[in-house]
């Protein structure tokens, strides 16, 4: 009863939307094999966002949400799905004129055509 309650607190607060569908469809009998169903996902998300960036040449830019799952601090217990903010609740903010957003740009693309055999070489390095 109580470790079923943990697991379904461990699945309201994965923060990642893949990943909590995996955990819902895949149901993990235990706490551990739970985490360890994340942090593989976790690995794998990572591992796989890598190779588009190069494979298109993007080098500046980098999504808000990339985090390496190699770099990050190892879990502890009651930190999974929480915020490092105790008050994570913010009041609705209230309309405000429009003004020009301050837009990122990207500072490098390698457009240029690269050979097929040189992408697939590439890939399976």
């Amino acid at each position: 009863a109580l470790s079923t309650r943990v697991l379904e607190q461990l699945v309201a607060g994965v923060h990642d939307p893949q990943i909590r569908k995996i955990l819902l469809r895949d149901r993990p009998p235990t706490l551990e094999k739970a985490l360890a169903l994340a942090r593989e996902e976790e690995v794998l998300q990572a591992a796989c966002e890598q190779p588009l960036r190069s494979l298109f040449g993007v080098t500046a830019v980098q999504p808000h949400s990339f985090r390496d799952a190699s770099t990050q601090s190892p879990w502890q217990p009651g930190s999974c799905g929480t915020s490092p903010r105790r008050r994570s609740w913010r009041r609705p903010q209230t309309r405000r004129p429009q003004r020009p957003q301050a837009r990122r740009t990207i500072d490098a693309i390698d457009a240029s055509p690269e050979p097929i055999d040189d992408v697939i070489n590439t890939a399976e390095e």
